[in-house]
């Protein structure tokens, strides 16, 4: 199984997820300013999330098969809006991806999880000049395959 079939199906599930924002299956580096808002926004606000792949270790556990460990961030920021408590709407969407991403161990068949999906970082930080709530979810899914 390719990380690339991984990939798409995180961005179906953090795509069917209400609030999340826009998503993308790669982290997005936009120079312009300009480029940034129809990219990034939705419905006006800053509100984006990243699928980006940190690492991956390999092993071979006997009977021909190679296991495949992806280590993986799903890296999101939404601007502060104190108005709406937007922390607290922040780590709703992040408590509601976490969730869609343990409803199902082997997500489909696709591959399965060594580690539950967790909720590494979440911050304040400056994102294309907005100030945004900022959070970092670790996944690992481990895929077999025959060598």
């Amino acid at each position: 199984m390719a990380y690339s079939a991984i990939r798409d199906y995180l961005k179906a599930k953090l795509e069917a997820i209400g609030s999340v924002g826009t998503v993308h299956d790669y982290y997005r580096f936009l120079r312009k300013q300009k480029n940034i808002e129809p990219v990034l926004y939705e419905g006006g606000i800053l509100n984006a999330w990243f699928i980006r792949k940190i690492g991956e270790t390999n092993a071979w556990p006997g009977n021909g098969m190679l296991e495949r460990v992806h280590l993986i961030h799903l890296v999101g920021v939404m601007a502060i809006n104190d108005e709406i408590a937007s922390e607290k709407v922040f780590l709703g969407i992040t408590n509601d991806i976490i969730a869609a991403l343990t409803i199902d161990f082997t997500w489909g068949g696709l591959c399965y999880q060594t580690k539950v999906p967790f909720l590494k970082k979440h911050d304040i930080r400056n994102f294309a000049n907005v100030l945004c709530h900022h959070a970092t979810i670790e996944i690992q899914p481990t895929e077999l395959s025959s060598v």
